[in-house]
């Protein structure tokens, strides 16, 4: 199964970030068996992170601070905990 391109992972963003994660997850697993490298593209990052926003309905202005905003002090912590296992999601496959 080839995984989800990014137009396709917009679509489902706002009706199903949980999928969209997944989606997202998927596709840096290809990317980095077929290249071989342990290298996160970019753009599947911020639909990445928008994901787990949308999905603990998370306000974000931008994708210049989403990395910032993943480790804000002010996220509650059932918000801190889903970051923290999306993550380390995305460890286990780099």
């Amino acid at each position: 199964m080839s995984p989800k391109s990014i137009d396709e992972i917009k679509k489902i963003l706002s009706s199903q970030p949980i999928v969209a994660v997944d989606y997202a997850l998927e596709a840096f697993l290809f990317s980095t068996k077929e290249t071989n490298q342990k290298h996160i593209d970019s753009e599947f990052f911020v639909l990445f992170c928008q994901a787990i926003f949308q999905y603990q309905k998370i306000e974000y202005v931008n994708h210049l601070n989403l990395g910032d905003l993943l480790f804000d002090e002010n996220l509650n912590p059932n918000q801190k905990n889903f970051i923290a296992a999306c993550l380390l999601r995305l460890l286990n496959i780099c």
